[in-house]
C-alpha cells in the first residue's frame, strides 16, 4: 500500500506503507502542492496546485508528464483533486469553484513526447 503527501515546499512524497518508508520524492512546477489522487490504475498521481492547476506524474518513472493549467487567472490553489473512475478525466475544486478536465490518454502523452523531441533534433 502506497500514501503519497502534498507539500508546500512543492514535492510530492511517496511511502510504502508496509515497509514504513519513503519511496520517492516527486518534484512539481509550481510552489505549494495542496491535494493528491492516484489514478484508478495506479499509474500516475495527480496533484492540485497553489496557482489553480494540477501537475500529473508517471509512478513508474517518477516523471511530471503533465501540467494542467487554468486559462484565467486563478489565485485560489486547488484544495481537492480526483480522477473519474474511468482515468480519462479529473475533478478539481478551490474551494469556490469546480473545474473538470481532460487527462490524455498514454498514447496522447507518448505522441506530444515525440513531437517534442523531433522539435528538438
Amino acid at each position: 500500500m502506497v500514501l503519497a503527501t502534498a507539500s508546500w515546499d512543492n514535492t510530492c512524497k511517496l511511502f510504502d506503507l508496509r515497509r514504513r518508508q519513503e519511496i520517492t520524492t516527486l518534484r512539481g512546477q509550481v510552489l505549494a502542492l495542496h491535494s493528491v489522487c492516484f489514478s484508478p490504475d495506479g499509474r500516475r498521481l495527480a496533484a492540485g496546485l497553489g496557482d489553480g492547476g494540477i501537475n500529473i506524474w508517471d509512478l513508474e518513472t517518477g516523471r511530471e508528464v503533465l501540467v494542467l493549467k487554468r486559462r484565467q487567472n486563478v489565485v485560489n490553489p486547488v484544495t481537492a483533486v480526483r480522477f473519474h473512475p474511468s482515468g480519462d478525466s479529473l475533478l478539481s475544486s478551490d474551494g469556490e469553484t469546480l473545474h473538470l478536465w481532460r487527462v490524455p490518454s498514454w498514447a496522447e502523452i507518448e505522441a506530444a513526447e515525440k513531437r517534442t523531441e523531433a522539435k528538438r533534433q
